[in-house]
């Protein structure tokens, strides 16, 4: 900086001066543009993840659930003659069972006797036409089509394609399970669930690049051979990894594991 005495004393500055101002404030404005791209990274990089382990858990929390709800409305035989399994079929990569995940069973509201067309029962909102339901008093059970339904007055009634076989008690279980598959495809990463409702499978999560069904008998023993033993499944392992869909700095891709244990309520 300098005096002008041409100018009455007026101070300014060199060129030297200027560019040394201006340096120091790129310097300053890069630094400052450092800190805040990284951390604008590091945000968006924590919400990538977050997102991609709350997708992860609500879907490990729809299997859970789908497990648990396993053999609802079903039968249990007692001799475990196929098809009568609640399970159907079960390996490492998939399972398919028996199950009404929405909660559509109800009950008898009155005594039906054999030859009966049509039952009482305490709702029967959620039956179609076409539906198959079971008629399930312990161990004697059958199964019959719906034909339709009455829902204008209390009890609701079911007309059913057949008449009934024999004759069931107040109280009887009238179960409409669905035909319930969860399925890993590895070359797509994905698991797809079909909830037997006509929709066909679809996707519960992506970018999974590992996944594991393990089965246990009664004494928490594994089941070398699920297929050949679907009877004897007691509690299912679920294990799986999902990988985030971008590479997030600084580590690149993040990968989330997760594990769950269920023993279904109704084997």
């Amino acid at each position: 900086m300098r005096v002008d005495p041409d100018r009455g004393g007026a101070r300014g500055f060199s060129l030297v001066e200027v560019i040394l101002a201006a340096t120091l404030l790129v310097i300053v404005l890069s630094a400052v543009y450092s800190v805040m791209s990284s951390g604008w990274g590091m945000y968006v990089s924590g919400e990538a993840k977050a997102d991609m382990q709350q997708n992860a858990r609500l879907a490990m929390e729809t299997v859970e659930a789908d497990l648990r709800m396993l053999g609802y409305g079903y039968p249990t035989d007692p001799a475990l003659v196929n098809p009568l399994r609640k399970i159907t079929a079960a390996s490492a990569a998939s399972i398919t069972f028996w199950a009404d995940l929405n909660n559509v069973s109800t009950v008898l509201a009155a005594d039906a006797a054999a030859g009966d067309a049509t039952i009482s029962v305490e709702k029967a909102g959620g039956f179609s036409t076409g539906d198959t339901l079971w008629l399930i008093n312990g161990g004697l059970f059958e199964s019959r089509t719906v034909s339709s339904k009455n829902t204008g007055a209390t009890p609701h009634t079911i007309t059913l394609s057949a008449t009934t076989g024999r004759a069931y008690p107040r109280g009887t279980l009238v179960g409409r399970p669905k035909s319930i598959s969860y399925a890993y495809d590895g070359a797509a990463g994905t698991i797809t669930r079909d909830e037997g409702e006509g929709a066909g499978p679809q996707t519960l999560v992506d970018n999974v690049t590992a996944f594991s069904l393990q089965y246990f008998d009664d004494n928490n023993a594994p089941i070398a051979n699920p297929a050949a033993n679907l009877g004897g499944i007691r509690r299912v392992s679920v294990i799986f990894t999902v990988r985030s869909q971008k590479a997030m700095p600084p580590s690149g891709f993040q990968t989330y594991r997760l594990v769950s244990d269920v023993r279904p309520r109704n084997l």
